[in-house]
């Protein structure tokens, strides 16, 4: 099992970002029930948040991520998924 953190921060246009976010929450929810490791939280200045999860490589967490509807609805200012060695 690999780690991989997803690190976003959120666009200017707060209204678009408050349409997504919902759907954000229930596609990360459903995704949690299959995987073996996930944690996750809003940063304290509600800028953005964190996601660390587990995945069998990076193409299939890359995957993950980019169905995020804060992705596809593009509403995120910057984001990275790196693998994590913790």
């Amino acid at each position: 099992m690999r780690l991989y953190t997803f690190i976003y921060f959120l666009g200017d246009d707060l209204e678009k970002v408050k349409e997504s976010l919902g759907d954000h929450i229930t596609y990360w929810r459903k995704r949690k029930k299959e995987l073996e490791f996930f944690r996750n939280g809003p940063f304290a200045d509600k800028s953005g948040g964190l996601i660390i999860f587990s995945s069998s490589g990076f193409y299939e967490a890359e995957k993950l991520v980019n169905n995020d509807p804060l992705i596809t609805e593009k509403v995120l200012k910057n984001y990275w998924l790196k693998e994590w060695i913790s």
